[in-house]
């Protein structure tokens, strides 16, 4: 054989070999790297998909530790401002407070008063409730009484007190009653 023939041979076996090169990669190679492809952009989504869904989680755990936060600022809030006017309550509390400091409560009257506005658009108007109380005791029984009233659980707001002595013939101590005009609030339902 010649060497012209062998050259021209060797270029179509090299084109041919060229030919089923690009043939083997057009047809297996491609497809497959495009899926291989596609296989990482589903799961480069989805990783992204759970980091996004993993920080939603993170932010509702942190809400839900905030919310039992504010729960508990909630029952607090409600200890000092009820819910409601619970006079029943009020009256207990003041019997408690009498008792520790060795008073005796003669009088009660309670008169509820108009809602106060709150400022914020949030905010809960508070109700009053204008009580009269007059106790009976030792003088530094009812100064004990009235500091007591006054830091108490419930808000108090204390308006005005008096004190009336009487001297008490057979013994010839004195005795005292106080007078006090006080608020309870509550919140509005």
């Amino acid at each position: 054989m010649r060497s012209s023939t062998k050259r021209i041979l060797s270029v179509l076996l090299s084109a041919f070999f060229l030919i089923g090169l690009v043939f083997v990669i057009t047809s297996l190679v491609k497809p497959e790297f495009e899926r291989v492809m596609k296989k990482r952009s589903e799961v480069y989504s989805k990783e992204q998909i759970f980091a996004n869904r993993s920080k939603a989680v993170e932010k509702v755990d942190s809400l839900i530790k905030d919310t039992e936060g504010f729960d508990k600022l909630r029952n607090t809030i409600s200890l000092a401002i009820p819910l409601e006017m619970k006079v029943p309550n009020i009256l207990s509390q003041l019997d408690a407070i009498a008792r520790t400091s060795n008073v005796s409560i003669t009088s009660f009257e309670t008169s509820p008063q108009a809602f106060i506005e709150g400022k914020g658009q949030l905010t809960k108007r508070l109700g009053v409730v204008e009580i009269n109380v007059v106790a009976h005791g030792g003088y530094s029984d009812l100064k004990d009484f009235l500091r007591f009233l006054e830091t108490n659980v419930r808000v108090f707001n204390v308006q005005s007190y008096g004190f009336v002595a009487k001297r008490i013939e057979k013994t010839g101590n004195m005795s005292y009653n106080l007078s006090i005009q006080f608020d309870a609030y509550y919140q509005e339902s």
